[in-house]
């Protein structure tokens, strides 16, 4: 067996053909700038490979934009006239759209709460806004305006993650294989928020002193207005563990040697196959608007991959892969919840629901060139992760528009299926990387993660190094 082919073989990037997270953010992270497909891959007329292997790898997250919400029913909520939800780059927040916090005071309980300060002078009846009505234009949805404007407000984001991504693996002369990887970091999400009211052209429904009124009264009083509402709009910064996969994988090689008068090339072709386990770690708070999942948010993901490479011993080596992955329900208690289609960001409603995410479908297809000097070896790889629409059963609601109303009616008001139609997105990205074999079993990489088209995700770029001790 040839084992420095081998050994070079490890040091090439390709993302690991494991399960992907529910994270829009970073649905496949890179954990290593080894080959993870190398594991599959044998020299010699079927040799069996085995090795132990870890790898540590830091590295740098960021994302300043995102790819927008693209739903064919945008159209039916919001006039033709307004600045269409298409899939084109837009601030991280404004991702469905600018936020409406006019649709805070779309539910009777929320105006309940603001007859005392901070803005008791909205819904005051003897204040001179009664006299204007404007108290009702602020309370009906149908008001709203449709150019997304008056009363909508742009959430810049910029988010950061770092920290230290750890991987080990083994595999057997049999072909069977174990893989771990956990990720231990910080991240932070730093909001800024612009007020669209300032910029609006008035007409029939807002006059110019509505949209003095609405700007000086709501806007300047975001914090207090949330905090009454129990939401949260604080910039966040939190370390955890937040993603884990572990694998159990089979492969088969077997060599292709074609006669010596031949025109094709010899090659080797490994199909393989693996179970994955996600365990559930950590979980942001709903009420978190500002709050970023990176892991699985609590729940638990189970799947497998397949997929088969092509090693041309010469030259380079191909590889195509599929892992479906699916995720356990779980409940979330006291989560904001829409009561109008037209609430877009803020949900000043709260209720208990059970979550069972949609599966995520990932396909992958890589090419790696080993050796093709002394030391140095590399690779790309494209990856496209596709999640499906999340299912949300009401439990109860903790907080709703009309005292009045029996829990009996609850689900005929509260409308989960706003939220089903906006947890959908996909990702397709590139990965690209170079490693160094500095002797024999210990390596060095670098390796870069570029967003290439996305829908309703983040546009996040990473960069991490990798230091590879394989025994």
């Amino acid at each position: 067996m040839n084992h420095v082919r081998i050994i070079m073989l490890l040091t090439t990037i390709c993302t690991a053909a494991y399960g992907s997270f529910l994270s829009r953010v970073d649905p496949a992270p890179l954990f290593t700038t080894a080959n993870m497909i190398g594991n599959y891959t044998n020299f010699g007329h079927c040799e069996s490979e085995y090795h132990v292997r870890f790898n540590a790898t830091p590295f740098r997250q960021n994302a300043y934009q995102a790819y927008k919400y693209n739903d064919h029913n945008a159209a039916a909520i919001w006039s033709a006239s307004s600045e269409t939800i298409d899939n084109n780059l837009c601030q991280i927040g404004d991702m469905y759209g600018p936020w409406n916090y006019l649709g805070l005071f779309y539910t009777q309980n929320v105006r309940d709460k603001f007859l005392t300060d901070p803005l008791k002078i909205l819904f005051d009846t003897s204040s001179a806004f009664a006299d204007s009505k404007i108290a009702k234009k602020y309370a009906d949805p149908k008001y709203a305006d449709i150019a997304q404007k008056i009363g909508f407000l742009s959430v810049p984001m910029e988010f950061r993650s770092y920290g230290l991504r750890l991987e080990a693996d083994v595999i057997t002369p049999l072909g069977l294989g174990l893989s771990g990887k956990i990720s231990i970091g910080q991240r932070q999400q730093i909001p800024s928020f612009t007020d669209l009211t300032k910029i609006a052209n008035t007409g029939t429904d807002f006059t110019a002193a509505d949209k003095t009124a609405i700007s000086g009264l709501i806007f300047d009083r975001l914090s207090p207005v949330t905090e009454t509402c129990g939401l949260s709009i604080r910039p966040y910064c939190e370390d955890a563990i937040d993603q884990g996969i572990f694998s159990l994988f089979f492969v088969k090689s077997f060599d292709c040697f074609p006669a010596s008068d031949s025109k094709y090339s010899s090659f080797v072709c490994t199909p393989f196959i693996g179970l994955d386990w996600l365990p559930a770690l950590h979980e942001i708070n709903p009420a978190n608007l500002i709050a970023v999942n990176l892991g699985t948010n609590g729940h638990t993901g189970y799947g497998f991959h397949t997929g088969v490479t092509f090693n041309f011993l010469e030259t380079i080596e191909i590889g195509f892969d599929l892992a479906p992955t699916w995720f356990s329900k779980r409940t979330y208690c006291n989560a904001p919840m829409p009561t109008s289609a037209k609430q877009i960001g803020l949900y000043p409603t709260k209720a208990d629901y059970t979550l069972e995410p949609g599966s995520n479908w990932t396909f992958g297809a890589s090419m790696a060139a080993f050796n093709f000097t002394q030391l140095f070896s590399a690779s790309c790889e494209i990856r496209y992760v596709h999640h499906c629409k999340d299912c949300i059963h009401l439990i109860s609601a903790q907080t709703f528009p009309d005292k009045n109303v029996a829990q009996s009616e609850i689900t005929t008001l509260l409308l989960p299926e706003i939220l089903e139609d906006r947890s959908g997105w996909s990702s397709c990205f590139a990965n690209l990387g170079v490693n160094l074999n500095i002797c024999d079993g210990f390596q060095l990489g670098l390796a870069c993660q570029l967003p290439l088209r996305m829908r309703n995700a983040y546009y996040s770029t990473t960069v991490l190094g990798s230091l590879a001790i394989t025994y």
